[in-house]
């Protein structure tokens, strides 16, 4: 096969409270060694093997930051929001007019961590990087059911490319009922967390 699939887990937070940017940086404050950001692969010559030790280390650094905030880590809807605290570093504007309410800018939009489905056709001399999962930095918890529309549609993309490449995981596919969504039934390929919470709150 010409085509290689592979894992990777990447990390973009805060380790540190800077409080106000500009006051950090003028007393001397390193934003580099205030932002913590890691890459890791994960390969194996059977893909569903490197997705499954993908998804166990982005749970082994959401259990090391719960165990750095004195909490415990309950399931992946709840951590969207306790772990907030590394993502957002307070720096944010805030706009106000009649007509959209509030608007919000930040520099932390990038922040999360993020499981990402690679593939490498040599053929072709195409890649292709796909969101599966994340937790990331969000402007208002409100926003939360929109991320996470964002890896469910990369779970349906990773699963369409799994059959279109005669992978052999069948025992891994899971339907989900995504009528709220108007789209009827997906296959997507399991993960360790629970979609049905988001589903039912997710409306178009």
């Amino acid at each position: 096969m010409n085509k290689e699939i592979f894992y990777t887990v990447e990390t973009l937070f805060w380790r540190k409270k800077i409080g106000d940017k500009l006051k950090f940086i003028f007393k001397g404050g390193n934003i580099k060694d205030a932002v913590q950001h890691t890459s890791k692969e994960f390969r194996d010559k059977s893909p569903i093997v490197a997705r499954s030790m993908a998804f166990s280390h982005f749970q082994s650094i959401v259990d090391v930051l719960y165990e750095a905030i004195g909490k415990e880590y309950k399931n992946d809807k709840q951590a969207r929001i306790d772990l907030q605290v590394y993502f957002n570093s307070g720096n944010n504007y805030e706009f106000r007019n009649t007509e959209t309410g509030k608007f919000i800018i930040g520099e932390d939009f990038l922040n999360g961590i993020t499981v990402y489905l690679n593939m490498k056709d040599e053929k072709e001399g195409m890649s292709r990087k796909i969101q599966i999962h994340s937790i990331n930095y969000l402007d208002d918890t409100d926003q939360l059911d929109e991320e996470v529309l964002h890896s469910l549609d990369g779970l349906i993309e990773e699963c369409k490319m799994y059959e279109e490449n005669v992978l052999s995981v069948y025992q891994s596919f899971k339907f989900l009922n995504l009528e709220s969504l108007g789209r009827g039934f997906e296959s997507v390929l399991a993960t360790p967390f629970k979609w049905d919470p988001y589903l039912e709150k997710i409306a178009y």
